[in-house]
């Protein structure tokens, strides 16, 4: 897999690093406050506070560059040998509807498929209508109802058969 891919109107997706950290959590937190919930770097969303570290825990990390400029993250940490789970992944208001979280998306999966893993699991809210409809294109699930307590209201699953 190569570590970039671009396409004709500007939008890059590359692996992330450490200076990517301060947009990226920028983004993220914006976008959280977007639902009314605030971004906790050293807890719920510790992925996002470590992001660019190189964590025991990362498979990986993406984020989408368009002219230049980051608008967007997704990392992909490891559950166990077969899963991964997406977190922080995020794409900043004005650039939406441009295909970069699709981009981001599909950068994961495939990725995750030719890492050897069965199954990419993400945890999200019902509220979050765009995105779940974005996920559910790419085959995502709900696979369980979660204590809101968690951080998130659902877990969702997109698996698919090792060749």
């Amino acid at each position: 897999m190569h570590a970039e891919s671009s396409s004709p109107d500007s939008l890059t997706i590359r692996l992330g690093k450490p200076q990517d950290r301060e947009v990226v959590q920028a983004i993220a937190a914006e976008s959280m406050n977007e639902f009314g919930l605030v971004a906790d770097f050293k807890n719920f969303d510790r992925e996002l506070g470590m992001f660019g570290a190189g964590s025991a825990s990362t498979a990986a990390e993406f984020v989408a560059e368009k002219h230049g400029q980051v608008v967007g993250s997704l990392i992909l940490a490891q559950k166990d040998r077969e899963s991964l789970k997406l977190c922080g992944f995020y794409v900043q208001a004005n650039s939406r509807g441009c295909g970069a979280g699709r981009k981001l998306l599909e950068y994961a999966i495939n990725f995750a498929e030719s890492s050897g893993y069965r199954r990419i699991l993400l945890e999200t809210w019902s509220d979050m209508k765009s995105a779940l409809h974005l996920y559910r294109s790419f085959g995502w699930v709900p696979a369980q109802r979660l204590d809101p307590t968690s951080g998130a209201e659902w877990l969702y699953v997109l698996e698919w058969p090792i060749a």
